[in-house]
């Protein structure tokens, strides 16, 4: 799971160029889980003498927080 929310304005220099100016924040969350199952034999006959399963898992989350500026360009219609 991913989520980010980022909110800024655009400071515009003339009718073509401006610069953004932009603050947000980032969530992330990730979860594994696996499944591992052992037999043994003791004995060496062939025969199943135990069975053990497990199930690890895994949890990570992520938080960030984002301050950025950017320049750009705004291009004119054909005519």
């Amino acid at each position: 799971m991913n989520a980010g929310v980022n909110f800024g304005f655009t400071k515009m220099f003339g009718n073509n160029i401006g610069l953004d100016f932009f603050a947000g924040y980032n969530y992330s969350r990730t979860k594994n889980t696996f499944k591992k199952t052992t037999l043994v034999d003791f004995n060496n006959n062939g025969s199943v003498d135990q069975t053990s399963i497990s199930e690890p898992t895994t949890k990570f989350s992520n938080h960030g927080g984002l301050i950025g500026v950017s320049f750009q360009v705004f291009l004119d219609k054909k005519k």
